[in-house]
């Protein structure tokens, strides 16, 4: 992912020669390709990361997306409380 933030157009060239030759073996996949680049355009435009506009949008993403990994990162506290094992997150293990 920050090979793709980082080097657009590189990535860029390599999902279109990977299109292009699962586009030659198949003409079922070639459709589906031809659909997919029809909307890329239009999704390149609005996806400038580099632009303010990009930043703020990948921060938010970001902020809007902590709650959801919270979420998962705390169901093992809860269940070691739930079994009643004392956990807590202040105490870190330290190796002898």
């Amino acid at each position: 992912m920050l090979t793709a933030v980082v080097f657009p157009g590189f990535v860029k060239r390599l999902i279109q020669r990977l299109a292009v030759r699962f586009a030659r073996r198949s003409p079922r996949a070639a459709e589906r390709m031809e659909k997919l680049s029809g909307g890329s355009i239009g999704a390149r435009l609005q996806c400038r990361v580099r632009s303010p506009k990009g930043l703020l949008t990948l921060l938010l993403a970001i902020i809007i997306s902590a709650p959801s990994h919270a979420n998962k990162l705390l169901a093992g506290y809860v269940t070691l409380r739930v079994l009643g094992i004392p956990a807590d997150f202040t105490t870190f293990p330290v190796a002898d």
